[in-house]
């Protein structure tokens, strides 16, 4: 019961924030793969193989930390990003720098994006 009960709360905590992202966000852009929380996988483990509360405390543990590190690579590769344009920007014309800004900015994250941009505004 106390392994329950501790589940769900871990389930409760790490879910609400998605809430919060809307489809158009870089952090909800996963190419079609869905995220799941630290909470659901630890509970779906505890169903498949029968864990014991030191092992699902050790497991949520261990998940916790690569999510942390994969957040820390993910903002490194966001800068690595952000100095490669810098340095494409600083050898085009201002020319090319507005024709590329307006490429990127005619690209979108999904379908249902590009959809509500074309539709005509009542």
């Amino acid at each position: 019961m106390k392994k329950v009960l501790i589940l769900s709360a871990f389930s409760l905590i790490f879910s609400f924030g998605s809430f919060a992202q809307s489809c158009c966000s870089k952090k909800a852009k996963t190419e079609g793969k869905a995220q799941v929380s630290v909470a659901q996988k630890v509970e779906k483990m505890t169903a498949q193989l029968n864990l014991s509360e030191e092992q699902v405390e050790e497991i949520t543990e261990i998940l916790e930390k690569h999510n942390a590190k994969a957040q820390k690579l993910k903002a490194k590769k966001a800068a690595l990003k952000e100095k490669q344009e810098a340095k494409i920007n600083a050898l085009l014309t201002p020319e090319q720098k507005e024709q590329r800004l307006a490429k990127k900015e005619g690209k979108s994250c999904c379908g249902a994006c590009k959809k509500k941009k074309n539709q005509p505004k009542a």
